[in-house]
């Protein structure tokens, strides 16, 4: 019998959002709980950056393309307390 090897890798999921004001993408990971608020479309949501443990509100965008709502931006980030 053989033992398995174990590889870690980071949990969450890779979220890109653009800065509402400067156009930056902020890129951040994301648990399961939070990743499940993101859409496509019309939404809001606070998230928190599995990384760093900000927090910010963020909510869906259009990319630029008419009719299209597939890209998200921040709206808000919260201080650290």
């Amino acid at each position: 019998m053989t033992k398995l090897e174990v590889i870690e890798t980071p949990a969450g999921h890779m979220f890109c959002p653009r800065h509402e004001v400067t156009g930056v993408r902020i890129p951040m990971r994301l648990n399961d709980v939070d990743f499940a608020k993101v859409d496509r479309g019309l939404w809001r949501a606070e998230v928190t950056d599995q990384k760093t443990g900000k927090r910010y509100k963020v909510k869906g965008a259009s990319c630029g393309f008419p009719r299209c709502m597939c890209d998200a931006v921040i709206t808000h980030e919260f201080k650290a307390s």
